[in-house]
């Protein structure tokens, strides 16, 4: 369940950024490319915490 948490904090930490990223110069290429790469990896670590929880219910069931 750490595992969990974690990416979960770390999807929260990196959407915050990105926000805050784009807040400060919404209008910069640059700042667009990064933001959506924060933006995409923030989605991994989701989708990760979701597969964890996934396997964790398949192995309780079983």
């Amino acid at each position: 369940m750490d595992v969990i948490h974690a990416d979960l904090e770390r999807a929260t930490l990196l959407q915050v950024m990105a926000e805050q990223l784009l807040e400060a110069d919404p209008y910069c290429p640059e700042t667009l490319k990064q933001a959506d790469s924060m933006h995409n990896l923030a989605a991994s670590f989701l989708l990760r915490s979701r597969t964890e929880c996934l396997g964790n219910d398949l192995m309780v069931g079983t």
